[in-house]
C-alpha cells in the first residue's frame, strides 16, 4: 500500500486497491456481486486507517445526526486518536429534523463545526431558498414550464448545495488552521440502503482533491454494514438513536420533508411540522411544479392536507416578493373553490372572449360559467396565463368558481 504523508505526495492511496467498475460493467453484475465489491472496498478503507493515522491525517467525520453518522463516529473514534478527529455538521435550517444539532453535540466528544450554505449576498441559504432561486433562474430563461426547480432523486442538488459544498469549505478551513495537508473525509453511507446508494458507495473511497498541496480522501468505512451492525455499534458506544427514529417513527434521517423521503415519512413530517408542510405546499404551488412527481402534489404524496389558511398566508408572502415570474398559473383547492395565483407573463395573445374574461377578473376578481364561459374556455384562460400588458398587478390573485 502506498504510504501517504502529511505533506501531500498526491499518490492515490486507493486507486490500485479498490474496485471501481464503469457504469456498464456495474449493471452487468447481480446484486450479490455488487455487494461483494462494496465489501472489498470497505475493507480496503478500514485497513488503510492505521496507515493514514500514522501519517498524521486529519479525519473529518460528517455527522448528520442520523444512525449511520452515529455509528460512523463510534467506529472512527475507536481507530483514530482524539486529536486527529474533527466533526462537521451541515446546518439545514428549518428543513432539518427537530433537535438534530443538539443530538449531534450530545453524541460526540469533539467540537462540532457547522457548515452552512451562503448566498452570493452573504445571506443564509436554505432548501426552499434554493428552490425559489432556481425557479427564478428558470423563469428568466423561459424554461420554468418545462423544468422543475425541485431537486430529484437522481439529481439531488440539495445534497451538493446545502451539504457537500459547505462541508468542503469547512474542511479546507480546518486544513489551513491545523496545518494538516492529509485529509480523510469520513461519510456514513451504506450500500444496503438502496441500489442507488450501493452504486455510490462503491466509488467513494478515493482521492478527491489535491489543491493547495492537500491530499484529501473521501471514505465510506461502514459502506458494507447492515442495520443490525449499525445499531449494535451505537449501543456498544453507549449512545442513543435520534428521536426522529425512536419517538416519531421516521425510517431515515434527512431533511424533514425530503424529495427522497417515503410516503410514510412524508406523512409523519406533515403532521409533526404542519407549518413547515404548509410552507412547502405554498412553494410547490407558487412555482407551479410538484416536489415529488409531475402528477402527484406534495399533499397527495403525504396523504394529508395542509392548513389552507397557512398556505394562503405563505403564498401571499411569496407573491409579495415578486421574485418568480411563473411560466404557468398555480391552483390550490380549498373549501370547494379554486384559488388561482396568476403572475404577469409575456403578454399572451388573447381572443376577444378571453379579453372580456380578463377584464372581469381584473375588476371583479372572478369569472365562472354563469358569465357565459364554458369549462373549456376557462381552462384555456388558465393555460394562457390571464395576463396582458395593461394589467399592472404582479402577481394578480384571482378566484375562479369550483366548476373550473
Amino acid at each position: 500500500m502506498p504510504t501517504p504523508t502529511n505533506t501531500a505526495a498526491h499518490s492515490d492511496l486507493f486507486s490500485s486497491l479498490v474496485a471501481t467498475p464503469d457504469e456498464d460493467s456495474w449493471k452487468e453484475l447481480d446484486q450479490d456481486a455488487q455487494f461483494k465489491l462494496v465489501q472489498h472496498n470497505a475493507q480496503v478503507v478500514r485497513d488503510a486507517i492505521a496507515t493514514l493515522v500514522a501519517a498524521g491525517a486529519l479525519f473529518v467525520v460528517s455527522h448528520s445526526g442520523g444512525k449511520d453518522s452515529d455509528a460512523l463516529y463510534a467506529f472512527i473514534t475507536s481507530r483514530v486518536p482524539h486529536d486527529q478527529i474533527a466533526v462537521v455538521h451541515a446546518d439545514l435550517g428549518e428543513a432539518e429534523q427537530l433537535g438534530t444539532l443538539e443530538h449531534v453535540r450530545a453524541s460526540v466528544t469533539h467540537e462540532v463545526h457547522i457548515a452552512k450554505a451562503i448566498t452570493k449576498d452573504g445571506e443564509d441559504k436554505w432548501f426552499l431558498d434554493m428552490v425559489l432561486m432556481r425557479a427564478e433562474k428558470l423563469a428568466s430563461q423561459g424554461r420554468l414550464d418545462k423544468v422543475s426547480p425541485w431537486p430529484s432523486k437522481g439529481q439531488c442538488s440539495g445534497t451538493s448545495d446545502l451539504k457537500r459544498d459547505p462541508i468542503a469549505k469547512v474542511i479546507r478551513r480546518l486544513s489551513r488552521e491545523t496545518g494538516r495537508k492529509l485529509i480523510v473525509e469520513c461519510v456514513g453511507r451504506r450500500g444496503l440502503e438502496s441500489p442507488r446508494r450501493m452504486r455510490k458507495v462503491v466509488e467513494s473511497c478515493k482521492l478527491v482533491d489535491t489543491a493547495a498541496g492537500r491530499e484529501w480522501y473521501k471514505i465510506d468505512p461502514i459502506a458494507d454494514w447492515d442495520l443490525d451492525t449499525v445499531k449494535a455499534t451505537i449501543a456498544d458506544a453507549g449512545r442513543k438513536l435520534h428521536a426522529t427514529y425512536t419517538k416519531h417513527g421516521f425510517s431515515r434521517m434527512s431533511c424533514c420533508l425530503c424529495v427522497m423521503g417515503s410516503k410514510s415519512d412524508t406523512n409523519i413530517a406533515a403532521k409533526l411540522r404542519p407549518v413547515l408542510f404548509a410552507k412547502y405546499v405554498a412553494v410547490e404551488l407558487f412555482v407551479g411544479k410538484n416536489m415529488h412527481s409531475k402528477t402527484v402534489s406534495l399533499e397527495q404524496y403525504a396523504g394529508t392536507k395542509a392548513d389552507p389558511k397557512l398556505v394562503a398566508q405563505f403564498t401571499a408572502e411569496l407573491q409579495a416578493t415578486g421574485r418568480v415570474a411563473q411560466g404557468e398559473p398555480v391552483s390550490y383547492r380549498a373549501n370547494g373553490r379554486v384559488s388561482l395565483t396568476v403572475v404577469k407573463a409575456a403578454a399572451p395573445k388573447l381572443t376577444a372572449r378571453q379579453t372580456v374574461a380578463v377584464k372581469l377578473l381584473a375588476t371583479r376578481g372572478s369569472v365562472s360559467r354563469k358569465d357565459g364561459f364554458g369549462t373549456s374556455q376557462l381552462r384555456s384562460l388558465v393555460a394562457k396565463g390571464l395576463c396582458t400588458t395593461d394589467l399592472q398587478a404582479t402577481p394578480l390573485a384571482l378566484t375562479v368558481a369550483a366548476s373550473l
